[in-house]
């Protein structure tokens, strides 16, 4: 009967339960954030965040589905359409949030063939136009100019160009055509969740691959401009050979590699298919809120976690050590058991979160499809 009721109390029933159910609910949390978690284990890591690095386009900027002026060059023999409808053919095989800016204009699209991504600039091909196959380059202006020969276009350009607009480069055969300019806008909650994740004691960095003065628009005071994909590598690998626990935001190519360094990472659903691949949760909605409010849920979700274990430990080995006295009847041991199982599942579960958050205030966003989002994320779960 003793050696019965030693085995029934250290039953691990309450070990087996905390971990669980504690995921589960955190995930579904993050699901009603619009975040869906690829990789259950990013909560614990997710809750040692200290610095948080995001790209820009895309991520803290919406591109805008116009363009406001096409600069053509002097004696070009390319009309705006002609131009336009290169560049769309080209983009069209582009994932950069840029791309959605000429693709929106209806243009005629023509033959293309041979694109790639041109790391940290745009993307380039061959498209047949007039009957002949052109090597084609549409991206950054600042890389794509030949400063020898194309001052009277650069100028125009400048004289252009406002803030929180960007200028972009039609080369064909290696002469630059034609410039467009294009204009952006920060999403809508950048400055609430900058504040929100300042408050949580986070270090807030951005790297760019734009110009400075672009960056700085943005009004986030550590932001690193002109970066290269290899740059953005660098720089992850010095801030985790300081010791920095880092979360890394993009949604492009050549985000991929600094995402992978980094000690968690989130894309942005409609971002590039690599960057959803490499990282640990995709972020829907574009609502920046969500994203300190992720690393609360993940901070509260591990500190219930190991909580709810030392408990379970500390309960187990008392029980075990009264019944090893022969103090505890069988039947004792058993209801003992069964409080302890219970007592881990409902701090597991933290049903007070959603009268807390309330009382808080605090913005919650909900996907269209949380359903969805909540199979796919507890899938994830059970899977991990």
């Amino acid at each position: 009967m003793t050696v019965l009721s030693v085995l029934l109390v250290a039953c691990p029933c309450a070990f087996g339960f905390a971990t669980p159910v504690s995921i589960w609910v955190t995930l579904s949390r993050l699901a009603s954030r619009s975040l869906v978690v690829a990789r259950a284990d990013v909560i614990e890591r997710l809750a040692s965040i200290d610095t948080v690095v995001f790209e820009k386009t895309g991520t803290l900027t919406v591109m805008e589905p116009q363009l406001v002026d096409v600069l053509i060059r002097s004696g070009s023999a390319y009309s705006s359409e002609q131009l336009l409808s290169v560049a769309s053919s080209i983009q069209s095989h582009s994932h950069h949030p840029i791309a959605s800016v000429f693709l929106a204009g209806g243009h005629t699209p023509l033959p293309v063939e041979d694109t790639e991504a041109i790391p940290g600039t745009g993307v380039r091909g061959r498209v047949e136009l007039d009957e002949q196959w052109r090597n084609v380059e549409v991206g950054r202006l600042s890389e794509l100019h030949r400063p020898c020969c194309d001052r009277e276009l650069l100028s125009l350009v400048q004289q252009r160009l406002e803030a929180g607009q960007q200028a972009i480069a039609i080369r064909i055969d290696g002469n630059l055509k034609a410039a467009t300019i294009v204009a952006e806008a920060a999403i809508d909650t950048l400055d609430e969740g900058i504040k929100q994740l300042e408050s949580l004691g986070l270090t807030v960095k951005v790297f760019s691959g734009d110009q400075d003065d672009r960056v700085r628009s943005l009004g986030i005071q550590s932001s690193t401009a002109g970066m290269t994909p290899d740059d953005k590598l660098a720089a992850m690998d010095e801030l985790r050979s300081k010791g920095n626990h880092v979360l890394f935001i993009g949604d492009g190519v050549n985000d991929a590699a600094a995402m992978s360094r980094a000690n968690a990472s989130i894309s942005v659903a409609d971002g590039s298919a690599l960057a959803v691949d490499v990282s640990d949760i995709t972020w829907h909605g574009r609502d920046l809120r969500n994203i300190p409010a992720a690393i609360q849920i993940a901070r509260r979700s591990v500190r219930r976690l190991r909580r709810s274990l030392v408990f379970a430990l500390t309960y187990n080995t008392i029980g075990m050590l009264i019944a090893t006295a022969e103090w505890l009847h069988p039947v004792v041991a058993v209801l003992l058991m069964m409080g302890s199982s219970l007592t881990v599942v409902l701090h597991a579960a933290d049903m007070n979160w959603e009268r807390e958050q309330s009382e808080r205030r605090l913005p919650v966003k909900t996907l269209s499809s949380s359903k969805n989002a909540i199979n796919q994320s507890l899938h994830g779960g059970l899977t991990a």
